[in-house]
């Protein structure tokens, strides 16, 4: 990878001062912004970065949550943290295979690219759970 493409990953361009020397600056677009605030995830899944389920479930819970918000909230995040799971899976046995798998292994690898495939649905359905319950949770917040 050249320092252009290093650059860009981390939300930066190249320029150059007055006097011509090399200068790394924030690029302002959209995707260099998405690229400093998500890194990674964004690079490999497309998708903000997100809170782990466990976080996300402890804070809901210290916040006095109910128990059946928390329990959606938990199942819509851990359906997102199983297709990531899935798709990077799917990634490290494409990469260690030749090209000669028997139909169990090419079976098992297919199951993994379907269930990574359903990662935009996962995160539509996430988003809806959280915004569902938007409102209670800044009422929640607003409880002395």
């Amino acid at each position: 990878m050249g320092g252009k493409a290093f650059a860009a990953e981390l939300g930066l361009t190249l320029r150059c001062d007055p006097e011509g020397n090399p200068l790394l600056v924030e690029d302002g677009t959209p995707e260099a912004r998405r690229q400093r605030l998500w890194g990674q995830m964004w690079r490999g899944h497309r998708m903000p970065l997100l809170p782990e389920t466990a976080d996300l479930v402890q804070a809901l819970t210290a916040a006095g949550a109910a128990p059946p918000m928390v329990d959606n909230v938990r199942y819509a995040s851990n359906a997102v943290e199983a297709a990531i799971a899935a798709k990077e899976r799917a990634w490290d046995l494409s990469d260690q295979w030749d090209g000669s798998r028997s139909a169990e292994e090419t079976a098992m690898v297919d199951s993994l690219w379907r269930q990574a495939d359903e990662l935009p649905h996962l995160l539509t359905a996430y988003a809806r759970v959280l915004t569902t319950y938007l409102p209670t949770l800044r009422a929640l917040r607003r409880v002395p």
